[in-house]
This record gives C-alpha cells, sequence and structure tokens, in this order.
C-alpha cells in the first residue's frame, strides 16, 4: 500500500488503498486470507511544533474455507490520531480515537479449526 497526497490547501491529505491476498496449506487443505483497505486522512491541524492528523482506516477482511466460502469475518472502520513532530517530520505520537465498529471474527480460531489434523 501507498499513501498519494491529495492538494487540499495549505496542507497535504494522504489517502491510501489496498488488498492483501494471501492462501495457506496445512494438512492438505488451503484458506484464502483476502482484505481490503482504504486509510484516509479526515483532519490535518498545524500547530507552532506537531502536525496532528486524524485519520479514518475502513475496510473488510474475509478468511475462506476450501470451498471458498466465508469462514470468518473482519469488516468496519477505525480512528486514530497521529502526531508528527513539525521540525522533524517523526512520528511521535499514535493515539487510537475508535476502536474497530465492526464484527470482529476470530480468524485464528476459524482456520485452526480446518488445518488441525
Amino acid at each position: 500500500m501507498s499513501r498519494s497526497p491529495v492538494s487540499a490547501g495549505p496542507l497535504d491529505y494522504y489517502a491510501s488503498i489496498g488488498t492483501v491476498v494471501e492462501t495457506h496449506t496445512a494438512n492438505g487443505v488451503t484458506t484464502t486470507y483476502v482484505e481490503r483497505t482504504l486509510d484516509k486522512d479526515l483532519h490535518v491541524v498545524e500547530t507552532a511544533t506537531t502536525i496532528e492528523v486524524t485519520v479514518v482506516a475502513t475496510g473488510n477482511a474475509t478468511l475462506y474455507g476450501p470451498s471458498g466460502k466465508a469462514i470468518a469475518r473482519n469488516p468496519g472502520q477505525i480512528r486514530y490520531l497521529l502526531t508528527f513532530d513539525r521540525t522533524t517530520g517523526n512520528e511521535i505520537g499514535f493515539e487510537p480515537i475508535l476502536g474497530s465498529t465492526g464484527r470482529m471474527d476470530d480468524f485464528c480460531a476459524a482456520q485452526v479449526a480446518l488445518l488441525s489434523p
């Protein structure tokens, strides 16, 4: 995934869109994990010493069994605040604002149940 700047006045806003696909095979059973996400800056506030960025990350993660049927899901959205040192550009803070709003299935339990002999 890469973040792309979007010009919005004096400060740039960033957004990234990404897809992850992984397959796991054990004991002759294959599962497929698919994640699609969108992260984007909602608010950027510049102070004398910092730049604070409120980010929303939204998407869907799904684990599919060998038949192609979904066996676990995690859709939803989170929000967090990133703080950067204005002089160096280094990240100096990460603060969760809103935890996941979606269902949160246990991917490990779903996969282990299928892959265990």
